[in-house]
């Protein structure tokens, strides 16, 4: 699992799409770092604009999992825009009987 990690920073390093570096991060082990979190809400963000809100949701959902830093406010005291909304809302958007997966 660490070296899906690894492969990830690589293909990003390599301005490979983000679909392609969440496909690393998806299985990657969890460490609480804050790249693969942004790596992957760059993720969901790219798929939202394609269209494709199951694999922004996957991403997202995974982005969530990663431990929590040390304190990280939001964590804590979560604001009506915080990012499980996002999850649930990309999964009603999501078209049903299909998983478009982006990359």
């Amino acid at each position: 699992a660490h070296m899906h990690r690894a492969a990830a920073r690589v293909l990003f390093e390599d301005g490979r799409a983000p679909a392609v570096v969440a496909a690393q991060l998806l299985v990657a082990d969890r460490r609480a770092d804050p790249w693969t979190v942004e790596a992957l809400r760059r993720a969901a963000r790219a798929a939202l604009a394609e269209g494709a809100s199951a694999s922004a949701a996957r991403y997202l959902e995974r982005a969530l999992q990663e431990p929590p830093r040390a304190k990280l406010p939001w964590r804590t005291k979560p604001g009506p825009h915080s990012t499980p909304r996002w999850c649930a809302t990309a999964r009603r958007h999501a078209p049903s009987g299909s998983s478009r997966s982006a990359g």
